[in-house]
């Protein structure tokens, strides 16, 4: 791990080096259209905008999926209706045909599972 610890704080390094070198480039405003009008920014503020408008909108996604798969989780005792069940442990899968209390698996006796429909 140390090794790309090492490479990483090299790659880190010859960026920083790249900005100091073209600090000037990246502040001189340069003509954006925008469509329907043009502004004089510089493109690096631009770009930071959109790169933290894209992070942003990573985590929220992200955060969504994690909520997502928390819902369609479910432990054995709990009540589903009718519907495909995946052990999370071994994949395999239990057919509900009515709504009832979730199982365990009749495979490897996990109480997690998750929910398809």
């Amino acid at each position: 791990m140390k090794i790309y610890s090492m490479i990483l704080l090299f790659i880190l390094a010859l960026i920083a080096l790249f900005a100091v070198l073209n600090w000037g480039v990246f502040l001189m405003p340069t003509e954006l259209s925008l469509g329907f009008t043009t502004v004089s920014l510089p493109l690096s503020l631009v770009m930071l905008g959109l790169l933290i408008a894209l992070e942003l909108s990573g985590s929220v996604l992200s955060s969504l999926s994690v909520k997502t798969k928390e819902t369609l989780t479910y432990k054995t005792g709990e009540i589903t209706t009718a519907s495909t069940l995946t052990c999370q442990a071994c994949s395999m899968q239990v057919h509900l045909k009515e709504t009832g209390r979730t199982p365990p698996c009749p495979k490897c006796s996990s109480t997690l599972f998750s929910k398809g429909y």
